[in-house]
């Protein structure tokens, strides 16, 4: 996720462990992570989580030990990249786990080994086909791109590193020694790309607006929009305080959402050129 649950109780002004439960704050962040991703027309690559793998890995698995993941948590829209070690820079997308075990999709190119380190992330791993447009430079419909793992212009497979990457862009262009000199519009439909995309490391900023909106969402939710401006009421038998808590939530509320219109302008977008 873009932010923690420790996080939003910080910005709400919640103690750990009170009135909220991690499993709805988890859902107002992941709510915010969509509103953010709609803002900046991109995703942000969080870590989910980080080992290293063991020599009991192969062509299509990256064993570890000490990890206690519950089978299959990873098993649905989840990637895995190797980023340091054996195997650097091989990015697949996780088909099922064990505890101790991801089985990826397609096989490895190197068997990671004992110094493998890999990091799985959510899956943003894509497969676009598209019209040509006749120039040596093309567009992906979605950017920064994190890995150009395929591309066939006109049925012709191009090899990757014949090109020039502006990965913030998402800009391809083609070299030189690349397999074909254009891409080519003869066809319809003759442009075949694979590559995942997204913002990493997740800047502060994305982390911190995230956290400001989910943390709106959970106050808003505890008041519950039956909130009164009265601070005691008496009864028969008793003056009640209805309790101070609700005035600072309530103000608190409004300082978040000025402080989330202030942050907004800041985030950044990217527009879409393809």
């Amino acid at each position: 996720m873009y932010c923690t649950t420790s996080d939003v109780l910080s910005i709400a002004g919640l103690p750990s462990g009170g009135p909220v439960s991690d499993a709805d704050i988890t859902k107002h962040i992941l709510y915010s992570q969509a509103v953010v991703n709609n803002y900046c027309n991109t995703t942000f690559l969080s870590v989910e989580t980080t080992a290293t793998a063991t020599t009991a890995s192969s062509t299509t698995t990256l064993a570890t030990t000490g990890t206690s993941w519950t089978t299959n948590q990873y098993a649905t829209n989840y990637m895995v990249e190797i980023t340091s070690g054996t195997g650097l820079g091989q990015l697949r997308k996780i088909t099922a786990n064990t505890t101790t075990t991801l089985t990826v999709t397609p096989t490895f190119t190197t068997t990671a080994d004992d110094t493998s380190v890999f990091e799985v992330y959510p899956n943003t791993i894509l497969s676009e086909t598209r019209d040509g447009n006749n120039l040596a430079y093309f567009y992906t419909r979605f950017y920064p791109i994190h890995q150009l793992q395929s591309l066939s212009i006109a049925s012709t497979s191009i090899t990757t590193t014949a090109v020039y990457l502006y990965a913030d862009l998402g800009k391809i262009r083609l070299k030189d020694a690349a397999e074909a000199s254009l891409f080519n519009n003869t066809n319809p439909q003759s442009i075949v790309l694979g590559y995942a995309y997204g913002v990493y490391p997740i800047p502060i900023i994305i982390q911190e607006y995230t956290a400001t909106l989910a943390a709106i969402r959970v106050l808003l939710e505890q008041l519950g929009g039956s909130y009164q401006n009265v601070e005691t009421y008496t009864i028969p038998e008793m003056s009640v305080g209805k309790g101070q808590q609700f005035v600072k939530m309530r103000e608190a509320l409004e300082q978040l959402k000025m402080k989330e219109a202030g942050m907004r302008p800041l985030l950044p977008y990217f527009p879409n050129f393809a």
